[in-house]
């Protein structure tokens, strides 16, 4: 009887969804992550409703005209401590996005993101986050194939 079930779980694809998500790694709601290219460590927002990440940045200057993709866009991290790291990195996509100002255009670069031993090299937003309480967002581009969000779990808090 229990055979025959194991079977039928298997043909259905019941068992390999399962077995998926438990090859997947739990991850909390505040995470703390390592930018590697600058080498700071910040308390992370995890957020499956954001298709993509995002990070606090200074000081962006952009590339000049209509199609900066592949153009460098020069920018500064800062960390917890103030420290602080100019970065100059290829424009690899931009988004329009509305806000209550109105529309505005962002940024996108390639940014590694490290949380424990998982790294992952993906598109981040460069944004003024400065009145928000996490100056990274880690959005489901970072996530996807990866993670199970555990909200009751804050382990960069």
């Amino acid at each position: 009887m229990l055979r025959g079930l194991l079977l039928w779980l298997l043909c259905t694809g019941l068992a390999s969804a399962d077995m998926a998500v438990s090859q997947k790694t739990l991850i909390g709601a505040v995470e703390t992550i390592e930018v590697v290219e600058s080498g700071f460590a910040y308390q992370a927002r995890v957020d499956t409703g954001a298709a993509s990440c995002s990070i606090h940045a200074d000081d962006i200057r952009a590339p000049d005209g209509e199609h900066p993709i592949g153009q460098v866009i020069g920018f500064t991290l800062r960390d917890a401590d103030g420290r602080t790291r100019r970065m100059s990195l290829p424009v690899e996509a931009t988004a329009i996005v509305k806000t209550a100002e109105g529309r505005e255009r962002r940024y996108k670069v390639f940014l590694t993101l490290k949380w424990r031993d998982h790294t992952k090299r993906v598109l981040v937003n460069l944004n003024d986050r400065s009145a928000l309480t996490y100056p990274l967002l880690l959005g489901r581009n970072w996530l996807s194939g990866d993670f199970i969000v555990d909200v009751e779990r804050n382990s960069g808090e």
